[in-house]
């Protein structure tokens, strides 16, 4: 998980071409990857759900709920540090370098002859 404040540089990119906006919007500059669902944890703070359109509602649901369980008992300290983070959802067809924080891998795989 990254913190959005963690990511965004004054430029507002992640240094590697994603970019940071409004939860609910399309948050890298990769279409159909955006924050579908978020998970609202017991101080009123979010945790975003992103993934591609290929991913179900009920898969979205069921990591937000993951999320809310994981996270019902942490101390107020940790809750106010995952404020504005996000997980994803990788759909079944895909493979961690498909999402855009982890596109840099897929350079890494081609180097050492695992790229599909």
């Amino acid at each position: 998980m990254h913190s959005a404040g963690e990511e965004a540089r004054e430029d507002g990119s992640d240094g590697m071409n994603n970019r940071t906006v409004n939860s609910h919007t399309a948050v890298a500059r990769v279409p159909g990857y955006c924050t579908r669902s978020c998970a609202t944890l017991r101080n009123g703070s979010q945790v975003e759900v992103r993934s591609f359109e290929c991913v179900s509602d009920g898969a979205l649901k069921e990591a937000a709920n993951v999320v809310q369980c994981m996270l019902e008992a942490a101390p107020v300290d940790v809750l106010e540090r995952m404020a504005s983070s996000h997980v994803a959802v990788i759909g079944r067809d895909q493979v961690t370098s498909d999402m855009p924080p982890h596109r840099f891998l897929r350079a890494t795989q081609a180097s050492l002859g695992t790229c599909q």
